[in-house]
């Protein structure tokens, strides 16, 4: 989160354009989430040793990175807020309801996330795997190729 963060920042601070900050925000953060997989899945890394690893090194990837651009204390303008009409204005509560655009998409990413995992046949074997990630190993084929169709990844 912190690698996404200094992307983030750096890019608003070099295009001035929210979106912009927001996607290279996920990008970087996307990244650091890869090459955690490839340590775990791939090169069979422990968790807990590939994570300290990494959360040391986007810390000090994330400090270069934010000192030697000039990034550090600089003031950024938040996302905008939007109103929900009708319930914004509340009294006492209607300053929950408004909010910006990321706080009104979390809970539709949650529900596609959660029916994702539990209703969907690679939902199902990702958490398989989750449950005897030795299993998928005796089978022959990888945990990363848990989710994907074996078109895509078997040889021919």
């Amino acid at each position: 989160m912190l690698v996404g963060a200094v992307a983030g920042i750096g890019a608003y601070l070099t295009f001035e354009q929210n979106a912009v900050a927001l996607i290279m925000a996920m990008v970087a953060a996307s990244v650091v989430s890869l090459l955690f997989a490839l340590m775990v899945l791939v090169m069979r890394i422990n968790q807990v040793i590939s994570g300290l690893v990494l959360v040391f090194f986007c810390q000090g990837l994330s400090t270069l990175f934010g000192t030697l651009m000039g990034w550090t204390n600089q003031p950024v303008p938040g996302l905008d807020s939007i109103a929900l009409w009708p319930l914004s204005e509340l009294p006492y509560v209607g300053r929950f309801f408004v909010q910006n655009i990321v706080v009104y998409l979390t809970p539709a990413i949650f529900l596609v996330t959660v029916w994702a995992l539990y209703r969907s046949t690679p939902g199902l074997r990702l958490r398989a795997v989750g449950e005897n990630p030795q299993r998928r190993m005796q089978r022959a084929s990888p945990c990363w190729a848990t989710v994907l169709p074996p078109s895509w990844w078997a040889p021919p």
